[in-house]
């Protein structure tokens, strides 16, 4: 990490794995970003120190794990609130980091939303892709816009906020943890203000177009279902029920071998490279089916 919180893309270290990188991505960007996966771990940590503080409790994260994975910073919570105390400073550093490269433009295009901050864009777009996202070739807004605004990043920014507010908690941190569920709030609200679209009944990217007016461009896939699968879509949203439907429809992501990354009804599925047009991804499968066990639980 350097002194702004930007961690590189690629950690590229030593000649001989600088031989197998393709030179166009050799060089690093303090600008670029990436789907912060990281805070995934670090939450499923809070989950395990907070079941073994409270073993009655019973979570979804309380499910033998710890018993066959044993680990002393769970075995020991005191060791395991010093570790991730001693990382803290850092992982708030990085999280700022992304707050204000990664902002996206609600302010300049008149864009109604409960907040006007939470809102954000992948830097490091081209034409045909967005590297950065992690989703290459996925179909965003054409042509490129500095207006667009993605909503698999918004997901992801609010999957980081709800760590660190949970991280805070654990290490009493108690202003930071206010601070932390304000922004958590906002951006839940800004999720369905400027990404749901009621016409296509999914969650869209959105751009500006020739009228300089907000306007979604729906691809329904995988960014369609990111607030679900980042857990920003809890049980009780009006939402769910229709992200639901998408992801049990055999005519748009559903197969026999898992979820699709795009509908077979969009006009780019399996089109150009084909690398997030159609294939299924286990990753992104595992956050499927982690939600909804998460859900069915809450429910």
């Amino acid at each position: 990490m350097d002194e702004d919180g930007w961690i590189a893309r690629e950690q590229i270290l030593g000649s001989e794995a600088r031989s197998k990188v393709p030179p166009e991505f050799t060089i690093q960007y303090p600008h670029y970003a990436n789907p912060p996966t990281l805070f995934i771990i670090l939450e499923a940590f809070i989950d395990k120190l907070d079941a073994k503080k409270n073993a009655s409790m019973q979570t979804y994260a309380d499910s033998g794990v710890t018993d066959n994975l044993r680990s002393i910073f769970v075995d020991q919570p005191e060791l395991g609130e010093a570790f991730i105390r001693s990382i803290y400073p850092l992982l708030k550093k990085h999280y700022y980091w992304y707050r204000s490269t990664q902002k996206g433009d609600i302010k300049s295009y008149d864009r109604e939303a409960y907040s006007t901050r939470e809102a954000y864009r992948w830097r490091g777009r081209s034409i045909q892709h967005i590297l950065t996202s992690g989703l290459d070739d996925y179909p965003r807004p054409q042509p490129p816009h500095p207006g667009e605004l993605h909503v698999d990043l918004m997901s992801w920014m609010g999957m980081m906020t709800r760590a660190l507010r949970r991280i805070a908690v654990t290490i009493g941190e108690t202003e930071d943890a206010e601070v932390f569920k304000t922004y958590e709030t906002a951006i839940e609200r800004n999720i369905d203000d400027l990404h749901w679209d009621d016409d296509a009944r999914t969650y869209c990217d959105a751009t500006i177009d020739e009228y300089e007016e907000h306007v979604h461009v729906c691809h329904k896939g995988y960014i369609s279902i990111f607030p679900f699968l980042t857990g920003m879509l809890g049980p009780d949203s009006p939402r769910l029920k229709a992200i639901l439907d998408l992801i049990g429809d055999p005519e748009e992501l559903w197969s026999d071998y898992g979820i699709r990354s795009l509908s077979k009804k969009d006009q780019f599925y399996g089109t150009a490279e084909n690398y997030w047009r159609s294939p299924i991804w286990v990753n992104i499968n595992y956050l499927v089916l982690k939600n909804l066990y998460v859900s069915s639980y809450l429910l």
